[in-house]
């Protein structure tokens, strides 16, 4: 089955398609950051992994395709900044996380601990109105990965740089009647 999905918000396209009409994405440069899985990957034997979407203290979120079931999906890595790096072979075809020192792998070891943890606890919640589904969660390349519905739109750090800060009166209202 041949798959042509744009990396960069996985909607289909025509072969050949280098520009991406939904999203602008270009499907021929897909270079990500040294420390980031390189778009076309397989994680899982099932996911199709994307570009990424963001990165923070704890982790790397990719766009990614569920290849089973031809929906888009958000999959969250866990890769704290600063306590590991990724050993990638020459042809990147290996993704291997690895702490850089003793003392920050017990604290990377405990920090996957807790990230599945919460992973459990999250899927859960199943499809309660408000929450992102969890899809899975597994262990590869020495690091651990959620899986999540994707749901399109920006995050809240967008948000609040075209709106301005939330009042705490938005604030109180987004906790008690979430969309």
């Amino acid at each position: 089955m041949e798959i042509n999905r744009c990396l960069g918000c996985m909607n289909e396209l025509e072969a050949g398609t280098r520009y991406c009409p939904a999203c602008g994405f270009d499907n021929q440069n897909t270079e990500q950051a040294p420390y980031a899985l390189r778009c076309n990957s397989i994680l899982h034997g099932r996911y199709l992994v994307g570009k990424v979407l963001g990165k923070g203290g704890f982790g790397i979120t990719y766009i990614g395709l569920d290849l089973t079931l031809l929906i888009a999906v958000a999959i969250k890595e866990y890769f704290p900044n600063g306590l590991v790096w990724r050993k990638c072979d020459k042809t990147r075809s290996s993704y291997q996380v690895t702490p850089y020192t003793p003392e920050s792998k017990v604290l990377f070891e405990r920090g996957k601990d807790d990230f599945l943890k919460e992973a459990r606890v999250l899927s859960q919640f199943g499809t309660q109105e408000g929450i992102v589904r969890t899809r899975s969660f597994f262990e590869e390349n020495d690091s651990v990965y959620l899986v999540m519905d994707y749901v399109r739109g920006g995050s809240i750090k967008d948000y609040v740089k075209r709106n301005g800060p939330f009042s705490p009166q938005n604030c109180w209202n987004i906790l008690h009647n979430p969309i």
